[in-house]
């Protein structure tokens, strides 16, 4: 019984360690930009699990620049689909793809989502730096 607490414990607690990671990065790539002279708007996907209309929506909002992508592996199939909406809805917009889902696999990824124009592999603040510039 002690066994499957700890167990659920850890991973609990590596959801939200990992949770707050991902939000922090959010937010630091959104002040590299905003310090950049860039307007941000974060739109989280994941957060509000909304219909693919919704997203059609957020992304004819603005004449965005850059639509930034990231994701673990696992979202594949729905980083694929968004890469598809922002494309057809903002076909102006650069695509920046990076998290997970890239630097595991990036040949792959690059060949399979071929309508992203930049990838970032591994920390993406370093390169935020130049995308921003």
């Amino acid at each position: 019984m002690r066994r499957s607490f700890r167990k659920s414990y850890i991973s609990w607690y590596y959801c939200l360690i990992n949770f707050f990671l991902k939000k922090f990065s959010i937010v630091l790539l959104a002040s590299i930009s905003i310090k950049k002279g860039h307007q941000v708007q974060i739109y989280d996907a994941n957060a509000w699990r909304k219909s693919d209309s919704v997203l059609k929506e957020v992304c004819m909002a603005d004449n965005w620049d850059v639509i930034a992508i990231g994701g673990i592996t696992t979202a594949y199939g729905s980083i694929k689909k968004i890469i598809k909406i922002a494309k057809n809805e903002s076909p102006t917009s650069k695509i920046v793809l990076g998290g997970g889902v890239l630097t595991s696999i990036p040949k792959e990824i690059m060949f399979w989502l071929y309508e992203v124009d930049i990838g970032v592999i591994g920390a993406s603040h370093p390169p935020a730096m130049i995308i921003f510039s």
